[in-house]
């Protein structure tokens, strides 16, 4: 009776010991590729918000052109668009990105109501421009704590 409960401890110790050796190295190759995948996750996030930067910057680009065009009721309408997706963009902003996005925001009745003076020589709007032109250069660049020109 004793050699059988030796057996059978020894068994259950070899099963175990089978089961520890194919199961940590099986446990490390999970353990990479969750931080793979968080990796990769966060890469997606980041060319997720520079795209959405980008696109916001295209945006600007047309309101510029339009302005420069002397074309102020389309300006005004695209610098419309530009401050509603401003705004989406609010929504989603890290606390970073958000002080550049509001002082981007703080731009629109400037710029709003120089397109429609329809003044080609108009400061208030190139200024508002440039403002906003380069807290967008901020957020790109990831360097959103520049003060206001």
């Amino acid at each position: 009776m004793r050699k059988w409960m030796t057996f059978i401890v020894l068994a259950i110790l070899a099963l175990g010991a089978a089961y520890l050796g194919g199961f940590w190295p099986q446990w490390q190759k999970v353990k990479a590729a969750q931080a793979d995948l968080q990796a990769a996750r966060q890469r997606i996030s980041a060319l997720e918000r520079t795209g959405r930067f980008c696109r916001l910057r295209s945006m600007l680009m047309g309101v510029q052109a339009s302005f420069q065009s002397r074309n102020y009721g389309i300006a005004q309408s695209q610098a419309q668009e530009f401050f509603a997706a401003v705004t989406r963009e609010l929504a989603e902003a890290g606390p970073e990105e958000r002080t550049a996005l509001l002082r981007i925001g703080q731009q629109k009745s400037t710029l709003i109501e120089g397109l429609a003076a329809s003044d080609p020589s108009s400061a208030p709007v190139s200024d508002s421009l440039t403002i906003i032109g380069d807290a967008l250069g901020s957020l790109e660049l990831g360097v959103t704590d520049q003060t206001p020109k």
